[in-house]
């Protein structure tokens, strides 16, 4: 293996010696080709000029010894090219739009006569060849396509080959979770980036840094299938934006989007409600999105430097469309005969103090409809500078800065329905900025790149709250010093909604990264080789419970409100009723470095055959932390005879200061075989990429081509910060019993404790790998029509799954007459979720897109993928992938979450030309300038996960039984499935139901958008639109109660148990119409 490395770093040397500097394709385009005589002959020394039109820059370039000219580094755009040699006559090509990425090839034949000037037709340009699959969306669709939120992710979705869980509303900021999945990769593999700039939070790799506006892009590329070696991280796609830059011409544009909720339609939730304040009308809603934008020369010659500046808010006020939580009925505290109630002598004087936080109802008895918004406002600023330092030297340089504000009403990540008690208010600054350096000696190229990007999560309380000790007046002493923020204890079960809120979070993110890209054409060949280093850290603090969290429920006699209430001072309720405390707010420090290489070849084998084959080596070091916290479980260091002693029957508690707190544990710097680390370094990512692209005719109208590329991922780095929020011996939560609420360490024997659940990594933990391939076909139909299909497949292996390796075996606990901690793998610990590197994934799918494109005359796209996706586990650390048997990891290899069999997707624009060019000024204005634009999507549904059940104390498996049909999509009224067709297993069996065995319904939704464009002067452009998010108002079902776990399914041994039981009935539906209004000027 070290022979390999080694190797790999002495071809990357030797091209270094002899290459001359070039650039990678990530942030721009190529144009290269042959330039031959009338006879067919080749011709060498042909001057090539390349004009970008929008700009006026030219760069010029020299046909090599067998003809062909390469014209790398251009930034996207329009370009004519000119072709001069002494004797012959000029040749001008015209009308080439270049996007990212591209490798577009411009023949020249010369000959003798006039100058001939031809036009290059726009189908053309999308036939390429090059090996990758990809798809382009240009400034038309995103500009006039009518995408929720106007977030440029929505365009993701219009791609074949990728299935999208996105919510129906992407957000900003920390809600901006880019839940989709490109060809069967994870969503935590998806590459994004800006201006080639890697733009992800590696804390989950699935929210960004900064989300451009629609505004500052340009255009927006999806590469799906076997991209090159130069490009780096991940196997799940890349998603490449390019934004806007300056032109010789100044330009900009002022917009308002507006939308309320007078002109919406209710929730299918908010309509089955008895309410008539939810049930007549839809939820609150005041949405503002409005920015300019401007761009043009910097300098008074309108040469050699440009600039765009772009500036965008949104004001953002939603109502939940469904909050409830349950309050205190008045009859509990003021009917004596009320199962509930508790006389006043016996009422705990804090418990008191803390029943102000419930509110009174307001439906029903017990019942608080929470109204308070949902708050999402945004700022963004852009600016981007292209500088001709020279001729030979040019400087790009762009800096975004985000700046997301929200509200969330039940606490960020905690999700809390009572009002005023958890709101937090959270700030996420976020920053990008890069710079790149092209410098061209002669034919060749260099560029030199620096990147810093981060963000800053902050949170707050809004002023309403209330949620101090100090504001509510109780006195309950802590077991431990630290609470920071003098919070009250967390009040949960007491037969009422949870009260409680968090600590609050400080996160940082910041990554440098460097990078240099070298190329050197040769002949037929286009040599290239790359080096980049990321220097990257996070500072995260667990929000540990330091302020504790009191659970009643039913024991002693009394209900779960009465033991709240009364506070158990009596100690009464037994083990129903429990206390636990974190010691400190655990803060990890992570410090993470990243380094990639490649080495490239495109060869021209033929005139119409095309070799790229390529090599790429990325070494990711073991994670460390600053302060040495980082912690791990190594189940071969666990020593059964350390173990704590039982300090019970049931082995539930143990007795504290017995056997070994660290059993099986490593800490950084400590104990640790791996030094600062808690896994070994994986040192063996090499990845070779290769593809080949035919021109059976010559002509660039049909193109064959295959691919293969192998992949490693960044694994996120929230998996290894995690164990050290959990686990000893710096995280020390105690839990205790039968707790007093005025005096929580009361009522357990000194000397006891609970179990201690960890969270782990694998060791070995290896790279999470990708294989990807594909063969396809794309051909240009007619001068603007233009297919591509292709069959794509990719193959993922040791990919991050969580396991619980201390789950029991039933047959174990019901030999242990059901005490089930004296039948766990590992004893004296709780669960142990284990993020092991060994689940894999499967994805073959035909793929296939229609194009016409006329620009805002007449733009269609069609797109359909037939596909199948299946995998042991669909996302790195979901709780719902954790698999029902431990032992038995196949068994849970089914269709993956991000499935969907059929996905089909039209994007049309079309601005109807008639009267536009009218004599008669009323028919121009009242029937000109009108646009119809819109997206279409049809899909399959998703696989529901897995059917739950309860697992009576781990005497059984958490999955159901199947003994019948359960008759998807084909039940009356609410049911989606037939309930009696899952019944609970028997003690000592696991569930034989599997997992993805039936789909939820599809979706079927249309948004529109009608325009009205008027003309008042040249080059002006004057937009009235109206967007029709769900036009048609279709009810499209998204979640249904697939959960057999209510604690009559016991008894009953059935699942189809009734009353309010909603067990195989839909829960939630998609948004419905929403209907929004804009105002935009283009000058």
């Amino acid at each position: 293996m070290r022979r390999l490395i080694s190797q790999a770093f002495l071809t990357l040397a030797l091209l270094g010696a002899f290459a001359l500097p070039a650039v990678a394709q990530d942030t721009t385009g190529s144009i290269q080709g042959l330039v031959t005589d009338q006879t067919g002959a080749v011709l060498p020394g042909v001057t090539v000029t390349v004009k970008h039109v929008q700009t006026g820059r030219t760069n010029e370039f020299v046909s090599n010894e067998v003809g062909r000219y390469l014209a790398p580094a251009l930034q996207p755009g329009t370009y004519e090219i000119t072709f001069t040699l002494s004797g012959f006559q000029p040749r001008v090509a015209k009308g080439i739009e270049l996007h990212v990425s591209d490798r577009l090839d411009v023949n020249a034949k010369l000959g003798v006569g006039v100058t001939e000037a031809v036009e290059v037709s726009a189908a053309s340009q999308f036939v390429q060849s090059s090996p990758a699959v990809q798809t382009l969306m240009g400034p038309t669709q995103v500009q006039e396509l009518p995408l929720n939120n106007r977030s440029f992710l929505q365009l993701a979705t219009l791609v074949p080959g990728v299935s999208s869980d996105l919510a129906d509303e992407v957000n900003f900021g920390l809600t901006n979770v880019v839940s989709i999945s490109i060809n069967g990769g994870r969503r935590n593999a998806v590459n994004f980036l800006v201006d080639g700039v890697s733009n992800v939070d590696v804390g989950s790799n699935v929210t960004l840094l900064s989300t451009p506006t629609l505004e500052s892009i340009q255009e927006f590329k999806i590469i799906t299938s076997s991209y090159a070696a130069e490009f780096p991280r991940s196997g799940g796609g890349v998603v490449s934006i390019i934004t806007r830059g300056g032109t010789n011409k100044f330009s900009g544009t002022a917009y308002e989007f507006f939308r309320t909720d007078k002109l919406n339609a209710n929730s299918w939730s908010r309509k089955r409600s008895s309410n008539p304040d939810l049930n007549s009308k839809p939820p609150d809603l005041d949405y503002n999105n409005f920015g300019y934008t401007v761009g043009g020369p910097l300098l008074p010659s309108r040469q050699r430097a440009f600039f765009f500046w772009s500036q965008e808010w949104r004001r953002i006020e939603r109502a939940p469309t469904s909050s409830t939580a349950t309050v205190v009925d008045p009859a509990w505290l003021n009917d004596p005969t009320n199962v509930n109630y508790v006389a006043p002598a016996d009422r705990d004087p804090n418990a008191v103090k803390l029943l102000s936080l419930w509110p009174a109802p307001n439906e029903g008895i017990n019942r608080f409809v929470n109204s308070n918004p949902t708050v999402s406002n945004t700022r963004q600023e852009v600016i981007r500078v292209d500088f001709d330092v020279a001729r030979d030297w040019k400087l790009v340089s762009r800096y975004t800065h985000d700046l997301s504000q929200t509200v969330e009403p039940g606490g960020l990540f905690f999700g809390i329905a009572v009002p005023n008690v958890a709101a937090t208010r959270t700030d996420v600054p976020g920053n990008v900025f890069s710079t790149e350096l092209r410098t061209t000696l002669g034919p060749s190229l260099n560029e030199f790149r620096y990147q810093l990007s981060g963000n800053h999560i902050t949170t707050e309380d809004p002023e309403a709250n209330v949620n101090t000790r100090s504001a509510l007046g109780i006195q309950i002493p802590e077991l431990f010093p630290e609470n920071n923020a003098n919070r009250i204890p967390g009040i949960f079960g007491a037969g009422i909604s949870s009260a409680g809120a968090i600590q609050g979070y400080d996160i940082q993110y910041w990554n440098h990264t460097l990078s240099d890209n070298l190329t050197h054409q040769r002949g037929n060949h286009v040599y290239k080789a790359g080096l980049m280093v990321a220097f990257e850290q996070k500072n995260e603090n667990a929000n540990n419970e330091t302020q504790g969290r009191y659970t009643f429920a039913t024991g002693g006699g009394r209900t779960a409100f009465q033991n709240f209430l009364t506070g158990n001072r009596d100690g009464l309720c037994g083990n129903a009723c429990s206390y636990s405390e974190s010691e400190i707010d655990i803060t990890n420090n992570l410090r993470f470095n990243r380094y990639e290489m490649f080495v490239q070849d495109t060869w021209r084998v033929r005139p119409n055959v095309t070799l790229d084959y390529g090599v790429r080596y990325a070494l990711y070091p073991q994670i460390i932390d600053k302060n040495n916290v980082l912690t791990n479980f190594v189940p071969a260091l666990y020593d059964a005879s350390r173990a704590p002693t039982r300090a019970n029957a049931a082995g539930s508690l143990i007795i504290a200061g017995t056997g070994d707190p660290l059993n099986g544990i490593i800490v950084a710097g400590q104990n640790s075989p791996f030094g600062r680390g808690v896994y070994e370094t994986d040192k063996n990512n090499i990845q070779p990429r290769a593809g080949i692209s035919w021109d059976p005719t010559g002509s660039g109208t049909t193109m064959f081509r295959g691919g293969y590329g192998l992949y490693f991922d960044q694994p996120l780095v929230g998996i290894f910060e995690q164990n050290a929020f959990v686990n000893p011996p710096f995280a020390n939560t105690v839990t205790l019993q039968n707790t007093s609420l005025s005096n929580p360490a009361a009522g357990v024997a000194p000397g006891t404790a609970g179990l201690r659940s960890l969270i782990a990594s694998s060791v070995p933990f290896e790279s999470p790998r990708t294989q990807q391939w594909n063969i396809g076909m794309q051909r240009q139909l007619y001068s603007r029509g233009f297919i591509d299909v292709s069959y794509v497949g990719s193959r993922g292996d040791n990919l991050i799954q969580p396991v619980d390796i201390n789950y029991p075996q039933p047959a174990d606990v019901v030999a242990a007459n059901g005490s089930f901690n004296l039948a766990r793998p590992f004893l004296g610990y709780g669960a142990i979720t284990m993020r092991q590197t060994t689940a894999r994934s499967r994805y073959w799918g035909f793929l296939s897109q229609f194009r016409h494109d006329q620009g805002r005359a007449g733009t269609l796209t069609l797109n359909y993928t037939l596909s199948r996706n299946r995998a042991t586990a669909t996302n790195d650390r979901d709780a719902i992938d954790i698999p029902q048997n431990p032992l038995d990891l196949e068994a849970e290899y089914a269709d993956a979450r991000t499935d969907r069999r059929h996905i089909f997707s039209a994007t049309y624009i079309y601005e109807v030309p008639f009267f536009q060019s009218s004599d008669n000024a009323l028919l121009k204005a009242a029937l000109g300038g009108w646009q119809v634009s819109g997206i279409t999507n049809l899909h399959s549904g998703p696989p529901v996960p897995r059917i739950l059940v309860n697992t009576n104390g781990f005497r059984r498996g958490n999955r159901a039984n199947l003994v019948g049909d359960p008759g998807a999509g084909n039940q009356s009224g609410n049911f989606w499935f037939d309930p009696t067709a899952f019944v609970p297993p028997a003690d000592g069996t696991f569930g034989n139901s599997p997992r993805a065995p039936f789909r939820l319904p599809g979706r079927n939704q249309t948004d529109l958008a009608l325009s009205k464009n008027f003309y008042p002067w040249q080059q002006t452009r004057l937009q009235f639109r109206a967007d029709l998010i769900n036009a048609f108002n279709h009810t499209q079902f998204t979640a249904v109660d697939a959960g057999c776990t209510a604690a009559t399914t016991l008894t009953l041994n059935r699942c189809d148990i009734g009353g309010t039981d909603t067990f195989g009935q839909v829960t939630a539906a998609r948004a419905p119409r929403e209907v929004q209004l804009s105002l935009k000027l283009y000058w």
